[in-house]
This record gives structure tokens, C-alpha cells and sequence, in this order.
């Protein structure tokens, strides 16, 4: 009926019943007229009573909190009618980052605080409270061990109705001042709600299960959008815990855009165990986010846990992890189908698209250095990823997995490339645990030369013999595109180029900008300091370790950029032009293109260094090309010096006495070579040139008698040119140490020997008795012979503890059950992977430093 018809009809309506219509519609004008105008601003200043403001609160209404003031909760949120949100923000809004930037510490002074209590929380919830919107405040404890600062509902919630619901926390700081002070920033058991442009730190504790983000008996949706997140056992955590609802599993989850890491300072003082895990959950898109700093543990768990039994229904199901960056950790992406010890429904439908993965290393972060590990599960799909790791592409075990699909990655073999627990290495192993899947048009990257064939695996893969040969437009600077002239552009699917779509990651990481500093506490004044005493020279058992980590050049540790006085020969033989920095935890050197003569440069540490009985040693984790060279050497002058070098792929081991060469080639393998090593060996007083494939098995290259003297050397890692040279690269340096009278360290090789042999075990069908125990004997052995070396690590503790895990993991396989066997040999291999990744990231210890620094410069000339 339109407009006109009802005028119609009221024109020829009774008189009475017009007045009565008249009078209905004035009052409901007027109450919608009440209703729109009923929002109110209620201020809350330095001393005023938040609770009293909420409880008088109406929806629709906005608090303001006096910026910088201080609220003591617990602020408890009761339910109200209405579906408006009731606002309380702070008073300086203005001053903070605009709607859609996210916070850092630094705005803290524009928030006004909501501190919790000992032992309880800074926000509850009454059952069914709804519609509450934070925006620009900061949450801390005051005091005491709090287990949630922000609680949303509770575990132990039986019915949907009980739920809270709709809250949005909008450029919130939330922090715990110091290890094991808060368990977790947000307990999201609640429905729709939004965490969106914050900064959520310092949580994390030792043997403390701690989290920025969890949420296990709520229904969803939550919605986590650009926010930094920082958290010891899991930066976000979906399940981990029975929810008191049956049937209850979080649902509906958006992970977008965040800044996931960990406090370096808490490896191997906080409890890590991954940084983003689902144990629960359906339908969630992980999509923009920076996930880092997996250490000694994976950098995501997909794993369906029924935790303690009494959720059968625990299910991970619709998940899309695509167009994220992975970076620095000790695995990639642990995936679980099935609950391996309380019964479960089976994981389906899991994608892992687009993704990046950079510097997935065991050697450096512990764990096992794996992209993927896998036990059964339906429909998983991983395409598209470009992945940079250490060691599997695939670890499978426990069962097979259905619909498997495997396509269109770039990664490399390493030393198993898929190995299939029980059944085999590749091709055998893809046919046992993905039997009717899709395994086709990946490129895998042979980086160890291990002799890896496309026959080992199905048909549509292919082999490329090292990185250089994909044909990335700038891999050393990390653009992994692929080049118009790489032999593999266009092979993927539907004509897609493999590897991931940098495109479409770039667009899903647009915003996602990374950890703004903490500010600076006010310094207060520093007393005057006691005159620090001329320093000696470095004494015997004394050592330099530095791994890069910090990204940061170290004054006390090197020199570069200066000839400091330094013994050399040519007008610019030490060339500081020549771009020296370190970056992705590594040191990279790039010489200078089309410039003739010496062109060199790099990190010195000189005076002081007793070569007797010592060693340097370094991983070259890339050398320059073409007619550049990549150099470690010690030196007494420029005319008198040890150097292991690559040139044109030629592996060279050379000394200068009194300015005469004598040098030794080899062709280079930068997988078999990666580690090299000069030292003196003082029985024979010969200086030793040796390499490694991993930093633990040493192949003497060259012998020669010492006949210069060792006691004041210096050492340098460099790269550079001698000539004009058009395309030189980048000479990529990293776990440079020199060790004074060094004693060589048997406990590393033993443990490394002992995690081979656990791994062949499990990945046998029925290992014997007696293989078993000899493990158990070999592990012992590294046991009492890391005990001896205890001292020479900087993470003696962590090692010990890792070593007593696997034997104990060890000694429970001979005991075990059959189907358990395997698994507690492969336990005991993790462990001992994580073990001797500590030993070969930390090293020995460093004893006292010279003070007096120079640098010197080996001159290439009479090539």
C-alpha cells in the first residue's frame, strides 16, 4: 500500500480514531526523540569511582578516564539491556594513533591505567554481560601473580547462555612488568570479540603456560586484527583446555595482520613451547600476520588435543593460513589430526597458502629444523610457501594422511627430504603416508649434494642442484620472486610461477609494521665510575663468540671501516666504501661492482689473540661470485698469514711466510664446506685447515708446519675484489668464534652422533632391543662428557636439561609398548636435536677481551 492509499484512508477514518492516531504518533516520536538524544559522556577523573560509573551507565554511552589517571580493579562488567556499546576510553584520544594504527608503549603517557589486583583480574564479567567497548586505556598488574588480566566469561561456564558477549578492546596496552608476574593478557571466553590495534607484552614465566591471546570456552567469533603480541608458551592459544560447554569448540576466528614474537631474553628462562597454536577450533583465517621467534619449538602447532579427556569432539576444521611471514625458528608448522592419547574427531580441511619462511633453523633456534611435521589428518593442502629451513621438508609419522595435496613450494631437501617414519625416505614415504594425494610441481633445492634424483619422488617435481640455480631476482637481499630467466618460471599449476605469490603476501602484510622500542625509563644519574684497569692480554682458555643475533655492530668485539694503523699494502686495499652490516642475524659483506685494484673489507679482531693451540672458526652461509672471494684468515701481518678462501668456485687454503704463497684448491661445495676452520694442533706445532658440512664432523684439507709465530695474531672475515669484477653478490657470514688453547669440545660430535642413530631407530618398523640400548649407552656417554665441558657453554643448563629428556625419553622405548616405541625414539631425537643446537648456537664460553683493537688487511696483489 503506498503513501497516498493510507492518507486516503485516514481522511476517511472517524474523527475519534484520528485524534487517537495523532496522539500515538506524538509519543512515539517523542520517546524515539528520548531514546536518540539518551547517550551520555560521563567523565571519571584521578580518584573517581570507575565501578559506580559503569554500573550507572546506559548503551550507548561513553566514559572518559582521565588520562594518566590509575583505576584499581577488579572493574567488573554488569549485564545491561540494549544492544548500543557503552564506551570508556581515555580522556586524550586525540593524542593517540588514529582509528586502524596500532599502539605502542610509547602513547602509554595519553592512557589512563585499569590495574588488577593480587590474584585477581583488572576486567570480569557478569554472565551475559554484553555490548562494552575499550578504547586507548592500558592494563597492568599492581601486584602479586594475576592469572588473567583481562577475563571474559569463565572455564567454568556450562551453558551458551552464561556467555558474555560483544567487547572490543581498540588501542589497548596491555604488559606484566617481569617474568612469572602474569599468566595471560586476555581469556577470551566470550562471543564476538574484537582485539584491534594493541600491544600485548611480557608475558611469560618458567614452567608457567602463558599466553598474550587464549580462549577455549568460548564459541567465537573473535577477531584479532592488527595488534603486537608477545608471549612466552603460545602468543595466541585456541583450546588448550576441556571447555565446560559440550560440545563447545571456538569457531570462527580471524587472525589478521598481527606482529607475533618472543623476548630473546627468555630462551631458556621462560617456558616457550610455539607461537601461534590451535588445539581446538573451526574455521579460522590466519591471514597478514609476522609470526617469529619460535624458540626451540615451531613457529605454528596445528594440533586437535582433547586435553584432559573429557572433550571427545575436539576438532580443528576450516582452517586457511595464507600470506604470512615465518620467520626465525626452530621448525615450521607442526601438524597433529588426531589426539594421540584421548579420543578426538579427526583434523580436516587445513590449508597452508602463500606463505613465507625464513631462517627455519635447528643449528640456530633448536627443534628439528622441519617445514612440515605431520600425522594423519583430511584434506590438508600446503601450496604455494617459499620456505628457507635446515632440515626436512616433511617429517610424517603415526598415520596417513587422506587428500593430501603437496604442490607448487620451493624448499629445499637438505639431508631426508620426506621422511616417512617406519616406511621410508621420499618416495616410499610419500606413498605410505599420503597414498592417493597430490605430490607434484615443487621445486626442491638439493643444498647438501646428497645426490637427490627427481625419481625420488612423484613425477612433476623438479630438482634444482642449489639456490643460485632457481633463479630468485635478488635472494641475497630477499626478493625471492622468481626472475624472468629462472628455468622454473611458469611451471606451477595453471601456469603460476611456484613458490609464494610475493604480490599477494605483500598486500596481506600491508600495515603490518613491526615492534615499536619500549621507551626508556628516565635514566637516573650514573655515579662516577672506578677507573676500569689497563686490560692484559686475552689469557689462555679466553674466547670470542658472536652469532649476529643482535643485528648490531659490537665495538668491543671488531673493528671494520678503518685501516686503524693496520699492516696492509695498496691505497685501498681495506675499502670502507665496501657495504658492511649485519642484518637477518647474520653478517653480510657486498664488494663493489667495476672498481679495479684491492677492494676489501669486513670484521677484524686483532692484539691479544694467542694462537697456540686455538682455533677460528666460522659458518660461510654464502660466498661472493665471479672472480670476488670470501676469506676467513689469521693473521701475523700482510706478509705473513693462514686463509681459507673461496674465488670462482674454488675452495683455497693458502699461507704466506715472509710474503711467499703456498696455496691448495679444492672445487667447492657450499653444502659439504659450509663450516671452516684454522687451528694449531700443538703436539705436531702444525697449523690445520679444516671444513664441515655442519659444524660438527671436521675434514682435514691441509696440514702445514708452523713457522711463524702464532702468539699476537689477528683474525678477519672478509670479502672483496682484486680486480673489476661486474656482478661480485654478497658474502654472508655467520657463528664466528675463536677459541684460545682450545680444547676440542667431544661432547657436541657424541650428541650429534647419538640423534642419528635415534632417528634411524625411529624410523625403523621394529627396532631391537639391543639397537636400543645402544642409544642408551651412547646417550649416556654425551651425557658425562657434556658434564665434563659443562663450563664451556653459555647454556649449560638448557643442554642439561635436554640431554636428561632424552634419556629418559630413551630409556622408556626399551620398556614401552610396541606402538609407542618409535614415538619415544623420535622424542629422544628431538631432544637431542634441541641439545645440540644449543651446543653449536652458544658455544664456549668468552673468557676477558683485549682492549687494544686494530685491523689488517691481506693484500691480493701478484694474483
Amino acid at each position: 500500500m503506498s503513501i497516498r492509499h493510507v492518507a486516503a484512508a485516514y481522511r476517511r477514518a472517524p474523527r475519534s480514531f484520528r485524534t487517537a492516531f495523532d496522539l500515538l504518533l506524538v509519543i512515539i516520536v517523542f520517546m524515539v526523540g528520548m531514546q536518540a538524544t539518551r547517550a551520555a559522556t560521563i567523565v571519571v577523573s584521578a580518584g573517581g569511582n570507575l565501578q559506580s560509573a559503569i554500573n550507572s551507565a546506559q548503551p550507548g554511552d561513553t566514559i572518559l578516564l582521565e588520562a594518566g589517571a590509575s583505576f584499581t580493579g577488579p572493574i567488573n562488567l554488569p549485564v545491561k539491556s540494549g544492544a548500543s556499546f557503552i564506551t570508556i576510553q581515555s580522556s586524550a584520544l586525540a593524542s593517540l594513533p588514529a582509528s586502524g594504527q596500532r599502539v605502542s608503549p610509547a602513547n602509554a603517557a595519553a592512557m589512563p591505567k585499569i590495574l588488577s589486583p593480587t590474584n585477581s583480574s583488572a576486567i570480569l564479567t557478569d554472565d551475559g554481560a554484553h555490548h562494552y567497548r575499550f578504547v586507548g586505556v592500558e592494563f597492568a598488574p599492581a601486584s602479586g601473580y594475576v592469572y588473567n588480566l583481562i577475563n571474559l566469561g569463565r572455564d567454568n561456564f556450562s551453558a551458551l547462555s552464561q556467555i558474555p558477549h560483544h567487547f572490543e578492546f581498540d588501542r589497548c596496552y596491555l604488559h606484566a612488568p617481569g617474568l612469572n608476574r602474569v599468566r595471560r593478557g586476555f581469556a577470551l571466553n566470550a562471543s564476538e570479540v574484537t582485539v584491534i590495534n594493541s600491544y600485548v607484552s611480557g608475558f611469560a614465566g618458567a614452567q608457567d603456560e602463558t599466553q598474550a591471546i587464549a580462549c577455549w570456552n568460548g564459541p567465537g567469533p573473535l577477531h584479532i586484527v592488527n595488534n603486537y603480541l608477545e608471549a612466552g608458551a603460545e602468543d595466541i592459544l585456541i583450546g588448550g583446555s576441556d571447555p565446560s560447554i559440550q560440545g563447545m569448540v571456538p569457531s570462527d576466528i580471524e587472525i589478521r595482520g598481527n606482529y607475533l614474537t618472543k623476548q630473546l631474553s627468555w630462551r631458556g628462562q621462560a617456558t616457550i613451547k610455539t607461537v601461534l597454536e590451535l588445539k581446538n577450533a573451526k574455521r579460522v583465517f590466519v591471514t597478514g600476520n609476522t609470526i617469529e621467534r619460535g624458540m626451540d619449538c615451531s613457529a605454528m602447532t596445528i594440533t586437535v588435543r582433547n586435553q584432559d579427556g573429557g572433550a571427545p569432539w575436539s576438532t580443528i576444521e576450516d582452517v586457511e593460513v595464507r600470506s604470512n611471514s615465518f620467520r626465525s625458528a626452530g621448525s615450521g608448522i607442526n601438524i597433529l589430526g588426531l589426539d594421540d592419547v584421548n579420543p578426538s574427531v579427526m583434523l580436516k580441511r587445513v590449508q597452508i597458502v602463500n606463505n613465507l619462511f625464513e631462517d627455519i633453523d635447528h643449528v640456530r633456534w633448536g627443534s628439528n629444523g622441519y617445514f612440515i611435521q605431520i600425522s594423519r589428518g583430511q584434506d590438508v593442502t600446503i601450496q604455494h610457501n617459499t620456505i628457507f629451513h635446515s632440515a626436512n621438508m616433511i617429517t610424517a609419522h603415526g598415520g596417513p594422511v587422506l587428500n593430501f595435496t603437496f604442490r607448487d613450494n620451493i624448499l629445499s631437501h637438505n639431508n631426508y627430504g620426506v621422511f616417512g617414519d617406519g616406511a621410508g625416505i621420499n618416495l616410499p614415504g610419500i606413498n605410505y603416508y599420503f597414498a592417493g594425494g597430490t605430490f607434484t610441481q615443487n621445486v626442491i633445492v638439493d643444498t647438501r649434494s646428497t645426490g637427490v634424483q627427481a625419481s625420488n619422488f612423484p613425477a612433476g617435481n623438479f630438482i634444482a642442484p642449489n639456490f643460485n640455480t632457481v633463479g630468485f631476482i635478488a635472494q641475497a637481499s630477499g626478493n625471492y620472486r622468481l626472475a624472468a630467466s629462472s628455468p622454473y618460471k611458469g611451471v606451477g599449476s595453471s601456469g603460476s610461477d611456484p613458490g609464494c605469490d610475493f604480490n599477494a603476501l605483500d598486500a596481506a602484510m600491508s600495515g603490518n609494521a613491526g615492534p615499536t622500542p619500549t621507551p626508556s625509563p628516565t635514566a637516573t644519574p650514573t655515579p662516577t665510575a672506578t677507573p676500569t684497569p689497563t686490560a692484559t692480554p686475552t689469557p689462555i682458555g679466553g674466547a670470542l663468540v658472536d652469532d649476529f643475533n643482535d643485528n648490531a655492530f659490537d665495538p668491543l668485539k671488531w673493528v671494520y671501516n678503518t685501516i686503524q694503523g693496520a699492516i696492509y699494502t695498496g691505497p685501498s686495499a681495506w675499502d670502507a666504501s665496501v657495504p658492511v652490516m649485519e642484518r637477518n642475524q647474520r653478517l653480510e659483506i657486498s664488494p663493489r661492482v667495476n672498481v679495479s685494484g684491492d677492494h676489501y673489507n669486513g670484521y677484524v679482531f686483532a692484539n691479544g689473540w694467542n694462537l697456540t693451540n686455538a682455533r677460528a672458526t666460522v659458518e660461510v652461509v654464502q660466498t661472493v661470485t665471479n672472480s670476488a672471494d670470501t676469506n676467513l684468515a689469521v693473521c701475523l701481518d700482510s706478509r705473513n698469514f693462514y686463509m681459507i678462501s673461496v674465488e670462482n668456485g674454488q675452495l683455497r687454503f693458502e699461507y704466506v711466510m715472509g710474503g711467499v704463497r703456498s696455496s691448495t684448491n679444492i672445487a667447492y661445495s657450499a653444502t659439504q664446506q659450509r663450516f671452516w676452520r684454522i687451528r694449531h694442533d700443538a703436539p705436531t706445532d702444525s697449523i690445520i685447515f679444516e671444513t664441515s658440512a655442519n659444524g660438527q664432523s671436521w675434514t682435514v684439507q691441509r696440514t702445514v708446519a708452523r713457522q711463524i709465530a702464532i702468539t699476537a695474531m689477528r683474525a678477519e672475515i672478509s670479502a672483496g675484489t682484486w680486480q673489476s669484477v661486474s656482478a661480485p653478490g654478497m658474502a654472508v657470514f655467520d657463528n664466528f668464534r675463536l677459541d684460545s688453547n682450545a680444547q676440542t669440545l667431544t661432547s657436541p660430535q657424541m650428541v650429534g652422533n647419538a640423534q642419528q642413530l635415534a632417528l634411524q631407530l625411529g624410523a625403523q618398523l621394529n627396532p631391537s632391543d639391543t639397537d636400543i640400548q645402544t642409544l642408551v649407552a651412547n646417550i649416556t656417554q654425551a651425557y658425562t662428557a657434556f658434564v665434563s665441558e659443562y663450563n664451556r657453554f653459555t647454556s649449560s643448563s638448557s643442554i642439561d636439561k635436554n640431554l636428561r629428556c632424552a634419556l629418559d625419553s630413551a630409556n622408556m622405548a626399551q620398556s614401552a609398548p610396541r606402538p609407542l616405541v618409535r614415538k619415544r625414539l623420535l622424542i629422544a631425537a628431538d631432544y637431542l636435536g634441541t641439545a645440540y643446537g644449543l651446543m653449536q648456537a652458544t658455544g664456549a664460553r668468552p673468557g676477558a677481551e683485549p682492549s687494544n683493537l686494530g685491523s689488517s688487511r691481506v693484500s691480493r696483489k701478484g694474483r
